[in-house]
């Protein structure tokens, strides 16, 4: 009677305490980028935004963009252009009667940008990306950063002003052209 009273005991203090330390007591955001793009975010609704830690689906290097095939059938991925934040300054989502342009391909949605780059030409081409990407970046607040998500479809551009490590933003708040950012 005693040993399985022990035996109770002592399994019953360790789901206790497995409990206890499985419970997670600080919320944690998404993990910010080692570089730290920022510029200015333009949303649906109007408003303009100064942001920074500006990713795509959680990256900033070799973004997938995809060239619209003439065929619905055919898979966009076929044909992809990989472009890095430092290499754009500014992604512009076209609209039609103020609807983000999507089209089908393979039964997968994409939405039309337009991607404009960090050349002396400023050349602009225009992709598909898929409607499911992400655009994450933190608007600039005097309280602190407010983590933002937003699907394409919600975005009207983003405009890439620089870039700096990501010690340098928290510590140097004014702002540089700095494109040399790895």
């Amino acid at each position: 009677m005693n040993s399985n009273f022990f035996s109770l005991s002592i399994a019953l203090s360790a789901l206790i305490f497995c409990a206890h330390f499985s419970q997670n007591s600080s919320v944690e955001g998404k993990e910010k980028p080692k570089i730290n793009f920022y510029g200015e975010l333009y949303d649906t609704t109007g408003r303009q935004y100064n942001v920074e830690n500006i990713t795509i689906s959680g990256m900033y290097r070799q973004i997938p963009f995809y060239k619209k095939p003439r065929k619905a059938t055919m898979s966009p991925d076929s044909n992809t252009t990989r472009i890095d934040l430092k290499e754009t300054v500014e992604i512009l989502v076209p609209t039609r009667d103020e609807v983000a342009i999507v089209s089908t391909y393979k039964n997968r949605e994409y939405i039309t940008v337009e991607v404009m780059l960090n050349d002396p030409q400023q050349t602009r081409n225009d992709y598909i990306i898929e409607k499911s990407r992400k655009l994450y970046c933190d608007e600039i607040t005097d309280a602190g950063p407010i983590e933002k998500e937003l699907s394409f479809e919600a975005v009207n551009k983003i405009v890439i002003n620089g870039c700096k490590p990501r010690e340098e933003a928290r510590t140097n708040n004014k702002k540089t052209t700095t494109r040399s950012c790895e």
